[in-house]
């Protein structure tokens, strides 16, 4: 269960158990659904200053998610962590996708749920 999210170029989805960090650094009120109707180029600023904030942790180099792309079997890495563990690793993997389309899509407005 999650996020379903996207600006009409790309559909991104986002787990729950990540939101502690959307609305920690993003936004208090909203969290991640603070993108909702906003454009790409506008995001921004909003997102570089999230991604700072996480990569402040020695923890924002371990994340489990790139783990889906790379095995068949899903999520589990090696030491028992998956890409549902809440941790900023895995966060900012999920942040870095939606930065990385705000720059391909930089005028396409964010919708969700």
């Amino acid at each position: 269960m999650g996020y379903d999210y996207g600006n009409n170029c790309k559909e991104l989805y986002t787990s729950y158990n990540h939101s502690f960090y959307f609305y920690h650094y993003l936004d208090k009120e909203r969290g991640i659904r603070f993108i909702y109707g906003k454009r790409g180029r506008d995001l921004l600023p909003f997102l570089y200053k999230m991604r700072y904030a996480l990569q402040g942790s020695p923890a924002w180099t371990s994340n489990s998610c790139q783990c889906f792309d790379e095995h068949e079997l899903g999520w589990k890495r090696d030491d028992g962590l998956d890409g549902w563990t809440p941790s900023i690793g895995n966060a900012l993997w999920f942040l870095e996708e939606i930065i990385s389309e705000c720059i391909r899509s930089p005028n396409a407005k964010w919708h969700g749920d």
